[in-house]
């Protein structure tokens, strides 16, 4: 499982992530970051592995000023994961993910359990999302928003047995 954070800050988007890959039986360290950034888009996933890798895949344009972000990523990139999805996984009700999705300086979170879009200053996903959400509300003084991500999945990596370090952050 997972613990990505995300939050918007004077214009920018961070995304961090862990990189536990878990199961029912272990856990052991991804070589591979469960967050990017591409073409003016930053992500992360929570989830199933191959289906969250895809955003990886996904064609994510650099977008005009003038475009809207959420306009976008509700018609065009849900479209497109729903598309990889159904060519590349099995049709099972367990593969459901979650992505943390930004791009100029705004901030989204979505799932395939229903591919809803929800457009947030701050926030977690994943089984951490607890112990980061709760740290990132309690470190809202804290000016460094690096520290806070970083703070927020180390206490998920600390309480959560499906979470594990190392950390990345990034940020568009």
């Amino acid at each position: 499982m997972t613990c990505i954070v995300g939050m918007v800050d004077n214009g920018y988007v961070y995304i961090g992530g862990e990189r536990g890959a878990s199961d029912d039986n272990a856990i052991i360290s991804s070589t591979r970051p469960k967050v990017g950034v591409r073409n003016g888009w930053i992500y992360g996933f929570a989830g199933t592995f191959g289906i969250g890798q895809l955003i990886e895949c996904i064609d994510l344009p650099p977008l005009d000023r003038d475009e809207d972000v959420y306009t976008y990523i509700r018609l065009d990139i849900v479209e497109k994961l729903k598309g990889a999805i159904e060519s590349y996984s099995k049709d099972n009700e367990e593969n459901t993910t979650e992505w943390l999705i930004g791009c100029q300086g705004r901030l989204f979170e979505m799932s395939s359990a229903d591919w809803g879009v929800c457009e947030v200053s701050y926030t977690s996903i994943g089984s951490g999302f607890p112990y980061a959400l709760g740290s990132l509300y309690t470190s809202i003084r804290t000016k460094d928003v690096e520290k806070r991500l970083r703070m927020a999945i180390s206490a998920a990596i600390e309480y959560s047995p499906s979470c594990r370090g190392p950390i990345d952050i990034y940020y568009v």
